[in-house]
């Protein structure tokens, strides 16, 4: 969950290791998308005020071996916080 004030929202991207490809949205509520992003590519979102977002993607690794990170930031940068809350996660299932 993540509040936010009226100017900074939230901007998110994914990177993976070199020759990764993949791509993620992010939705509020159950079908809301935000928009579709590939690796290393950012996404905003609007917050009004108090909201869960969900993320959805997939990455197919290449050769190189690395790590999936998740960048967050303000998307507008001014005195407001935006806070991520205690509580939340990202889970991460490896396909078989």
């Amino acid at each position: 969950m993540i509040s936010s004030g009226a100017a900074p929202d939230f901007k998110m991207t994914f990177t993976g290791p070199t020759g990764a490809v993949g791509s993620f949205s992010v939705f509020h509520g159950i079908a809301t998308s935000y928009g579709v992003a590939t690796l290393g590519n950012t996404l905003s979102h609007t917050t009004g005020g108090k909201e869960v977002l969900r993320f959805w993607g997939g990455i197919h690794n290449g050769a190189n071996a690395g790590n999936l990170t998740l960048q967050w930031a303000q998307n507008t940068a001014d005195a407001s916080n935006t806070t991520v809350f205690a509580g939340s996660y990202i889970k991460y299932q490896k396909e078989t």
